[in-house]
């Protein structure tokens, strides 16, 4: 691989492994460990390091250490903004748009949904997957795939508190519930109900997120925080 490719290579594997919990907030990383892990140099590490600070999930403490950024409540709350705004500005472009959409493909996405959801060990990476697929299929029944990246890359910290709620299977199956009603209010061209329920969808982790950070505190930001952890197993996606 050339500069540039190993860059990218070693940026898109540590954000992955970050939004998906491998690396968990409050984990401290080392320049070295990680190029070692991806057999690289440390400098696409450290630019890596770099362009993560920016996303808002790494802390870099320079002459000390780079920390796995801890959940901010705030960001969460700013982030669920951007996806709420887009989300319901999609639902008129859609509906405006007009002439026949094939929801066949929805369909099918909300079935995989139920049947992951229904197996003795749910997968919930599997689940959160498909459930972003969901949602990336309606911004490109209006042509607004650019939207779908926009939240992709601002919400790093709603898709990790999102991840964090996988195993509760009642907000999984209301999820799904939602998912069947979005998409017949397309349909049927009700478009104030379908961002009714967008809301809904999306405010649902804000009336959960007190028990959430009961049950992970060392998962998000407090007033007082405790010691980083350091660096458990790492598997770049």
């Amino acid at each position: 691989m050339d500069n540039t490719s190993v860059q990218a290579y070693v940026y898109t594997a540590l954000r992955n492994s970050i939004l998906c919990l491998q690396l968990k907030p409050g984990t401290a990383v080392s320049t070295q460990e990680i190029a070692t892990k991806l057999s690289v140099s440390r400098t696409p590490v450290r630019e890596a390091f770099i362009r993560l600070q920016r996303d808002g999930l790494v802390d870099i403490y320079p002459q000390k250490e780079t920390v796995i950024s801890r959940i901010n409540l705030k960001r969460i709350q700013q982030e669920r903004f951007i996806r709420e705004s887009l989300e319901c500005a999609n639902i008129d472009a859609i509906i405006r748009k007009g002439g026949p959409h094939d929801f066949s493909a929805l369909y099918r996405n909300l079935e995989e949904q139920k049947r992951v959801l229904a197996e003795e060990h749910p997968d919930g990476f599997a689940f959160f997957t498909i459930d972003n697929e969901f949602h990336r299929m309606l911004f490109a029944l209006s042509g607004q795939e650019l939207s779908a990246q926009v939240i992709a890359d601002t919400n790093t910290h709603y898709t990790r508190v999102r991840l964090v709620t996988l195993g509760n299977m009642e907000i999984a199956k209301a999820s799904i519930l939602e998912h069947e009603m979005i998409l017949s209010e397309i349909e049927s061209n009700l478009a104030e109900l379908a961002r009714g329920h967008i809301r809904n969808h999306l405010h649902r982790l804000e009336n959960e997120i007190d028990a959430f950070v009961k049950e992970y505190p060392d998962y998000f930001e407090t007033g007082e925080e405790p010691s980083p952890n350091r660096m458990g197993s790492f598997i770049p996606l």
